[in-house]
């Protein structure tokens, strides 16, 4: 257990303290509460000569007002809002146009001015998002485009009809310009209420002309835009000080499970009150921001643009991002476009924000986020949740080591819009833009594709964590309203499955016992305890959730949702795709997804042509790589498959962008052998061992058997104190089963070039003991928490071909890599855990001197009775015979290698054959190597 100090912090406050005055330097805007009241006293402004830029377009300034303040009226500033008065008639129009060309109804040649809605300097000193010089986004050049808005005041009726008609811009500008000046903006902070006819489905297009009003009266300048808005975009609901000094109070001094990710106060407290990231120095290419803006989205997204419209319509009002016109994306400096995907994901569409690809690669505003690591914790902060899964596994093989007849209840729940309750930064959020049909958006909270955006978030997600560790007890009639909508199931007809105790894995202490336990996957969190505390376990983690991310949020709603609330709290539930079953102790990967995977796979392979698009392939290799987590040969799939299909791809590569959904990617034979291995196993039943595993076998535990080998030129050998055998093997015997061995020159014994290597003469060392102890383990029957098996061997290669299932892209090995594979299936039906591990050279002398030749002309010169006299070790080990039979079918899966769907009748085969032990008296063999022929 770890004691947790909380450290102090800092008030926040979202206005200035009272007591402050004078605090508001000057600008060109007239906004001062003191100044307000007064008379306006215009002098003229001192002419220098000639054509001077400083002088205003009026010649007088206000007296009182420091700087170039509010200007003396004349009818041609004020001609706009006497027309949009409507007091004019027809008649009075026309004689306007006559008089001056630029006064006609509608006209867009006009000054148009106007002054910003509130003073920015206020808000970027207090409250939410205050400004600091290490938190910016830039461009590395000025867009010429957006200079209009600085020279409109200062050109001429005619310049300016030249210049609307010289960039559609310009003229989209003007329009915006004169929308601006007439238009109050107070209403985008009116509270909206639930339309009547539910949820909006379209972006509505007159908020966005009054949001890019907003956006032009502070001068393009969105982060003052945000602070000015306030409300739901800064969080201005939420009372943080109160809500910290609970959090304070409550964490302070308590102790916590130390297998929990440290909890960083400062930071969480920081991400609140300021936004994140908290600090971010972003220089993108101006061209980029252009290149983007016409590349728009990926083909995805045009696809499926009706979902995309009403998904951002929801969001929207939901007040998760801002939409502005489209054109004013050359006005706002420092914005990063960043093209749209959607992508389907359990079951629903997603939108996901692609930070790392587009046109180019310095536009990507991922380029300039470094990876997670401590010494950048605030730009991208490590993050832990990568240990959850096992953890929380962990920790349930300990409760049931703890308390072996106690049900373990597990329950599951999701943040709503994780990570889009994490408000940006209003100073960075334009680094995370993005574009669709006639809109410019604005993230307000993060969005799913920047690097960052898991590492902001985890850190809150991790405070929720120790947060319910922390908490005490209350009574039942305090529960919340979500525990009490619970009910809870037990399996009292069977036995509860029992695990035994470990170096790994020890008793949980008084103090653990105390606290629940919670795991959070970024949004996805879990809950274990026993069955009497299992509603309070549930309790403290829904008020974490609500005291950390916010709760009674009308527009947002709470981020615990009633309609996805899980209410059936039983000893078997879902997590991160995964079914965790705490009666038997087992984790599953369940039928339903392998069912989908299944069906998929069989579409690919009745095409008359077998091919698979880019995006099919990546999709197969991600879901089997993500079974591989508890899936006994799942690494050897996936990593065979995406060879496969990365080999069959080389000449289908395109940089067009309908290449990643509609290229064709031919299957080799070996891709289509690969599926086919695949498809075998999938339609198991839903307690299958092929794709499932006891947690016990899953997590790392204490070796219950070691076996060893050794290969050379000259043969190989192996043996095992545990399962009490040895054996050895001639070369001339390998030769006689098939084997290309290398010769061997003499006098210098010096292997030739042609042959077989002595990696894969290791590697069949070790599936010859994975062989043999699967015989073993199927005589000496199951034991409590399986087997696990320390497979040694002194070569890396040859481990690796097995722990990670052969990354050799040369055929002939992988046949042997398959087979391999197929064994680890048998094992894991025999629940027992092959552990591949490397010894040094020089600690496997034992098996070393098995592998060894006999000495020709030398009856003893290591002579299988010596090599046992030798090595103390042996003298318990039987002699084992094995069928020679077995080293023909290794030898023709090399020469031969069978077809995908042949792997399991040869895996049977080959268990089929039996070994044969002598007495353990028995020290000699006539044989240079321990076989036998039938």
């Amino acid at each position: 257990m770890v004691t947790l100090h909380v450290p102090p912090r800092k008030h926040f406050s979202h206005v200035p303290s009272s007591d402050v005055n004078d605090r508001w330097p000057g600008d060109w805007d007239w906004q001062y509460l003191a100044y307000r009241n007064r008379p306006l006293r215009m002098v003229p402004t001192p002419h220098t000569g000639g054509d001077c830029g400083c002088v205003t377009t009026t010649g007088s300034m206000h007296v009182d007002v420091p700087g170039n303040g509010q200007v003396a009226p004349t009818f041609m500033l004020v001609a706009h809002l006497i027309q949009a008065s409507g007091y004019l008639g027809h008649d009075d129009d026309s004689n306007m146009a006559r008089a001056h060309l630029a006064l006609a109804n509608g006209s867009l040649l006009l000054e148009f001015p106007f002054t910003r809605p509130w003073k920015p300097t206020r808000k970027r000193r207090w409250g939410f998002g205050k400004v600091r010089k290490n938190r910016f986004c830039a461009h590395d050049q000025v867009n010429p485009k957006s200079m209009i808005h600085f020279a409109w005041g200062f050109l001429s009726c005619q310049d300016r009809y030249r210049a609307i008609c010289a960039f559609p811009q310009w003229h989209q500008y003007a329009r915006l310009r004169r929308f601006a000046s007439t238009t109050s903006v107070v209403g985008l902070k009116a509270p909206r209420p639930m339309p009547k006819t539910g949820l909006p489905k379209t972006l509505d297009r007159n908020r966005a002309w009054l949001n890019s009003a907003g956006l032009l009266r502070f001068d393009f300048n969105h982060g003052d835009f945000v602070r000015y808005l306030g409300g739901e975009y800064t969080n201005r609901h939420r009372d943080f000080n109160a809500e910290w000094d609970v959090i304070d109070a409550t964490m302070n001094r308590k102790s916590v499970p130390k297998d929990y990710p440290p909890v960083k106060f400062e930071s969480a407290f920081r991400i609140q009150t300021e936004g994140a990231p908290l600090e971010a120095k972003y220089t993108t290419p101006m061209s980029a921001t252009i290149l983007r803006e016409a590349y728009d989205n990926h083909p995805a997204v045009h696809a499926n643009a009706q979902k995309v419209r009403e998904k951002f319509a929801k969001e929207e009002w939901k007040a998760y991002h801002l939409h502005y016109l489209r054109f004013v994306f050359d006005f706002i400096p420092g914005l990063v476009i960043n093209p749209i995907q959607w992508v389907f994901d359990k079951g629903k569409g997603r939108i996901c924000i692609d930070c790392s690809n587009g046109p180019d690669h310095l536009g990507s505003v991922n380029t300039h986020i470094p990876k997670p690591k401590d010494k950048l914790e605030f730009e991208c902060p490590p993050v832990y949740y990568q240990f959850a899964f096992k953890r929380f596994l962990r920790h349930i093989l300990r409760m049931r080591i703890t308390r072996p007849d106690a049900p373990i209840l597990v329950h599951a729940d999701d943040i709503e819009a994780a990570f889009r309750r994490i408000l940006y930064h209003p100073d960075v959020a334009v680094g995370f833009a993005y574009v669709f049909e006639e809109y410019l958006i604005v993230p307000v909270g993060q969005v799913f594709g920047s690097r960052n955006a898991p590492s902001f978030y985890c850190i809150l997600a991790d405070l929720r964590e120790v947060l319910a560790a922390c908490r005490d007890h209350v009574s039942t009639v305090d529960l919340h309203d979500l525990v009490h909508r619970c009910s809870f199931e037990t399996d009292p007809t069977t036995p509860l499955h029992q695990v035994p105790s470990d170096s790994h894995h020890p008793p949980l202490s008084v103090d653990e016992m105390s606290r629940p336990y919670n795991a959070s996957y970024v949004d996805d969190n879990a809950v274990a305890a026993f069955q009497e505390v299992i509603q309070q376990a549930i309790h403290h983690s829904v008020m974490s959730a609500f005291e950390v991310f916010g709760s009674d949020d009308s527009r947002r709603g709470d981020c615990l949702q009633e309609a996805k609330w899980t209410e059936l709290v039983s000893e078997s539930f879902m997590y991160l795709g995964f079914r965790i079953n705490t009666h038997d102790m087992t984790v599953s990967w369940p039928l339903y997804k392998r069912q989908a995977l299944y069906d998929l796979l069989q579409e690919i392979l009745a095409r008359k042509r077998r091919f698979v698009s880019p995006r099919e392939m990546a999709r197969i290799v991600g879901i089997v790589r993500s079974a591989s987590e508890i899936a006994p040969w799942g690494n050897f799939l996936s990593f065979n498959l995406q060879n496969s299909l990365i080999a069959a791809s080389k000449n289908a590569f395109s940089t067009k962008r309908k290449w990643w959904n509609r290229a064709k990617i031919y299957l080799t034979p070996v891709a289509v052998s690969t599926i086919n291995q695949l498809m075998e196993t999938l339609l198991a039943p839903e307690d299958s061992p092929l794709w499932s595993r006891p947690i016990a076998l899953y997590l790392d535990r204490d070796y219950t058997h070691r076996v060893y080998s050794d290969a050379s030129y000259g043969g190989l050998g192996g043996w095992s104190e545990d399962f009490g055998f040895l054996w050895r093997i001639a070369r001339e015997t390998l030769e006689a089963a098939g084997f290309d061995m290398r010769p061997i020159y003499l006098p210098s014994n010096e292997p030739g070039v042609e042959g077989l290597h002595i990696n894969p003469l290791e590697y069949i060392g070790c599936l010859i003991n994975l062989w043999l102890t699967l015989k073993c383990v199927i005589l000496r029957g199951p034991i409590d928490g399986g087997y696990i098996l320390a497979l040694f061997a002194d070569n890396t290669t040859a481990l690796s071909w097995m722990s990670t299932a052969s990354r050799t892209k040369n055929p002939l090995l992988q046949g042997l890599a398959r087979l391999g594979a197929a064994l680890l299936v048998c094992a894991a039906r025999y629940l027992t855990k092959v552990c591949p591990l490397h010894i040094p050279g020089d600690q496997n002398d034992t098996a070393d001197a098995l592998s060894r030749p006999q000495i020709p002309g030398d009856a003893l010169g290591n002579s299988l009775a010596s090599v046992i006299a030798t090595w103390s070790q042996l003298k318990t080990c039987r002699i084992c015979l094995l069928p020679f039979k077995l080293l023909q079918k290794i030898a023709l899966v090399i020469s031969s290698p069978p077809i995908g769907d042949q792997y399991e009748k040869i895996t049977i085969e080959l268990l089929t054959l039996e070994p044969n032990f002598l007495n353990v008296g028995v020290r000699a063999w006539d044989s240079p190597s321990t076989i036998y022929k039938s």
